[in-house]
């Protein structure tokens, strides 16, 4: 069937490696994998589970890979499994469904190009720091990305411009409400509470953030590199700032990012304050927590010293490890499975 039409009317069916050309008859059709994806993403909105979604899911990307087709649905499958993916921490699935979703924008297929430009940033970022995330991604995991979203960008650019004038070159790309999320238009969960040599990461960090108009200028895009530029600068309050208006499935990407701007926000705490205690409510929203006692534990855990009994931060008996912002590539750890 690998380049014709398949005549499988299965909903249904096993994800299977190939290891030989499959028969017509396993092979579903385009109108057949439509029902099928809308069928998975009913019941992922239901209560669904991820392993059964996930092996519906690769078959119906299989069956589409077989018969060559590169359209709509194939954009509609891909970012359906991405966006599941990440609402489960898969990262690994994820990178797998963005880096196909980026081959099919580029062929000028229509889809989410500005949702996932963010996610691909924003994955960039983790994926400098985590060595097991989706395959072994390079420190320059970054700088790579911000490059590809250059090149999207004047395509894009140059597509849409005028026949009389030409696209303007893109500028130095640099780092946005929540739309409604989510694989078949789920609402993401509600997130936890939180307070608040020259390379594509310099690019980021260097200014021009909110000057771009098309791609790089989308306040999807936008946000995702005020993220980076906030956790390269260790701006703790920033990147709060930017957590509480993250749009879509992008806070799922920024918790693998908090925790170790987190410790980096204590540390600056009982530097600033020493010898000065801080009231734990006050601690408790400089860090993001909904009380003074899950401050507590966590400073405590981070090894600080809490007197509950007085409901304070005794920065004078803490010991402040040298500040500085996070290193992505030593303090950044993969997040428990959901």
């Amino acid at each position: 069937a690998a380049g014709g039409v398949g005549t499988s009317e299965a909903l249904e069916k096993e994800y299977l490696r190939l290891t030989s050309l499959p028969r017509a008859s396993d092979v579903r059709p385009p109108h057949i994998l439509a029902a099928a994806l809308a069928m998975i993403k009913a019941r992922w909105v239901e209560g669904g589970d991820y392993k059964y979604a996930c092996d519906q899911l690769k078959s119906i990307r299989q069956d589409l890979t077989v018969q060559h087709i590169r359209d709509g649905l194939t954009v509609d499958a891909y970012e359906t499994h991405a966006r599941i993916a990440l609402e489960v921490g898969d990262l690994a699935e994820f990178n797998q469904c963005h880096a196909v979703l980026k081959s099919l924008y580029d062929e000028g297929v229509p889809g989410n190009v500005e949702e996932f430009s963010c996610y691909g940033v924003l994955y960039a970022m983790i994926a400098c720091g985590l060595k097991a995330v989706g395959g072994a991604m390079s420190r320059n995991a970054l700088a790579m990305e911000l490059t590809q979203l250059r090149a999207r960008h004047a395509r894009l650019a140059a597509l849409h411009a005028p026949a009389d004038e030409p696209a303007s070159a893109p500028a130095t790309a640099s780092a946005g409400k929540r739309p409604k999320p989510g694989p078949a238009d789920k609402p993401a969960p509600k997130k936890q509470k939180t307070a608040g040599g020259k390379s594509g990461q310099e690019g980021v960090k260097e200014g021009g953030i909110g000057t771009e108009s098309g791609l790089l200028g989308h306040p999807f895009v936008q946000h995702a590199l005020r993220v980076v530029q906030a956790f390269r600068l260790g701006h703790w309050a920033h990147f709060i700032g930017l957590y509480a208006e993250a749009p879509r499935m992008v806070p799922y990407l920024m918790d693998r990012l908090l925790p170790p701007l987190r410790v980096y926000a204590l540390q600056a705490i009982i530097t600033a304050h020493k010898p000065t205690p801080v009231p734990l409510p006050a601690l408790a929203l400089a860090l993001g927590f909904d009380t003074a006692a899950e401050a507590a534990e966590y400073a405590t855990d981070s090894g600080a010293v809490v007197d509950e009994g007085s409901g304070i931060l005794d920065t004078r008996l803490s010991a402040a490890k040298p500040v500085g912002p996070p290193a992505p590539g030593r303090s950044l750890s993969p997040a428990p499975g959901k």
